[in-house]
């Protein structure tokens, strides 16, 4: 019997585990997808951030055929998510051709961020300032021919550029476009924690109301216990006086002065009730 509770008792343990396992993870999940949604919907000039970023792919204009010509290859609209590193004006003076800045630019009537490859870095006096100009294309609109490529190369100047384009990854572009639609978000997100918020309350509640339980059967089990140990106590104190009377009685119409104490008596009566029970 004993080992049959054991042997439950692992597996509850077991059980207990696994489920709790799966709620971590569906919790992992619900934060990942939730900053994914979060951080990947930056795409307007003012929206980029101090140090890294996560921005989509809006465009196709990137989507081109450099794969190993450049450290970082062309990218596929709604497909791949880049990693966007903000950097100062002074920072982006070190940049060179082939990388693939992040940088301020009117798209539809709205300023937005726009991510393009590096074809040529000018510099010149303009006034008192000297200036960097990159001229940037995007991979889809290469010819083949570096000079056509420049000739169609689009201006952007130094104040301009919010940052460089360190990490493509590809395919979970998809996966934030589907997030971001509120639908599909209730359902993959919203809706599975609050459940496994409900069912963690459900737990919470019934441990209380479990531990309230054994607590009240633990104090009823001592206060049946006292109730038997006071009942016991008072039936000696009654037998006790009871032959205590009856001593008290035989020695005043007697005048026996060398009757048997108390304690004897008990013991003799005792020793009789255990004979009458066997």
């Amino acid at each position: 019997m004993a080992k049959e509770a054991k042997v439950e008792s692992k597996t509850k343990n077991i059980i207990n585990i696994v489920i709790m396992t799966i709620e971590i993870l569906i919790i992992i999940a619900g934060i990942v997808l939730s900053a994914t949604v979060i951080f990947g919907s930056k795409t307007k000039a003012d929206e980029l951030g101090k140090g890294y970023n996560i921005t989509t792919v809006l465009s196709d204009s990137m989507d081109g055929n450099v794969t190993t010509e450049f450290e970082i290859p062309s990218f596929r609209p709604k497909a791949d998510l880049l990693i966007v590193k903000a950097i100062s004006q002074e920072e982006a003076k070190e940049l060179k051709v082939g990388d693939v800045i992040t940088y301020t630019g009117l798209v539809g009537g709205e300023m937005q961020l726009i991510s393009h490859r590096i074809t040529k870095i000018e510099e010149k006096d303009l006034a008192d300032d000297h200036i960097f100009i990159f001229y940037t294309l995007g991979d889809k609109q290469r010819t083949g021919s570096e000079e056509i490529d420049i000739a169609i190369s689009e201006k952007v100047y130094i104040w301009n550029i919010q940052g460089v384009v360190i990490k493509k990854i590809s395919g979970l572009g998809n996966i934030v476009f589907w997030f971001q639609d509120s639908t599909h978000f209730l359902l993959a997100v919203v809706i599975p924690l609050a459940l496994l918020l409900a069912y963690n309350i459900y737990l919470f509640i019934r441990m209380i109301v479990d531990y309230r339980i054994k607590k009240a059967k633990e104090e009823g089990q001592l206060a049946v216990e006292a109730i038997k140990a006071q009942n016991a106590l008072n039936e000696e104190e009654i037998r006790k006086k009871a032959i205590e009377e009856y001593l008290a009685q035989q020695k005043a119409q007697n005048g026996i002065q060398d009757a048997p104490n108390s304690e004897e008596i008990v013991e003799d009566v005792k020793s009789k009730e255990l004979k009458e029970d066997k």
